[in-house]
């Protein structure tokens, strides 16, 4: 089943520290209240000062936050009839969407492939390990069938890797947008390891694979700490 993959960035108004706190403790839990028909939320928020790091340059602006939403009938999005628990829930909801995000693009996913062990820790407790995001461009003259194979390669390789530090990850291929001018996206690589000091030589190796298929003015990457919420 498709998920609804969403790029916030932060409200220049609200600094970096409260923005995760905020995110963490009233926003997200507010969202599993206010909308009882998802069937899947993780947010990954970036740490403080770690929003949207650019290894080859991007121009593009920094990414605070990146959700993760399931719903069984996406069309829900277009009633808030249905989306809603209530009215007065729906308007807590986006108030505090217009407090904390100065905007958002939105992005259809389809999950190639995912790895890790299945998930041990309560709902609403942040997972274990570092999140690294990859929000993944193709370069130019890259084919989109081409940079799907090679991109699942590389995730394939990455999950088979034997290593205690990598905790898992998956790919996730963007099929679609939610937001009509949201950029152009065409795929999300999570990578969850136990420290960023334990990835950095993995992630390193990954990264010079990457460069290879991604365009340096597009790709971005986010330093998250992630939290399921619903799944």
């Amino acid at each position: 089943m498709p998920l609804l993959a969403y790029l916030l960035y932060r409200n220049e108004a609200v600094a970096d520290a409260d923005f995760v706190e905020h995110y963490r403790a009233v926003h997200s839990p507010l969202s599993v209240e206010a909308m009882p028909l998802q069937t899947f939320y993780a947010a990954n928020v970036a740490r403080p000062g770690a929003a949207s790091t650019a290894p080859w340059g991007s121009r593009r602006p920094p990414v605070d936050a990146l959700a993760f939403v399931g719903f069984e009938d996406v069309d829900v999005l277009a009633d808030p009839d249905r989306l809603y628990a209530s009215v007065e829930l729906g308007e807590r909801l986006n108030a505090d969407g217009t407090y904390l995000f100065s905007g958002m693009d939105g992005y259809v996913v389809d999950t190639e492939l995912a790895w890790g062990s299945p998930r041990t820790w309560p709902t609403g407790q942040a997972s274990p390990g570092l999140q690294h995001i990859t929000l993944a461009c193709r370069r130019s003259g890259v084919s989109a069938a081409t940079f799907r194979d090679r991109l699942r390669s590389l995730a394939a390789a990455t999950s088979c890797a034997v290593s205690s530090d990598a905790l898992g990850g998956a790919l996730h291929v963007v099929t679609g947008t939610v937001s009509p001018d949201a950029p152009a996206l065409d795929a999300i690589l999570e990578q969850r390891w136990t420290t960023s000091a334990d990835g950095a030589a993995a992630l390193a190796s990954v990264e010079a694979a990457l460069a290879e298929l991604c365009d340096a003015d597009a790709t971005r990457t986010v330093v998250a700490d992630q939290t399921i919420w619903i799944d």
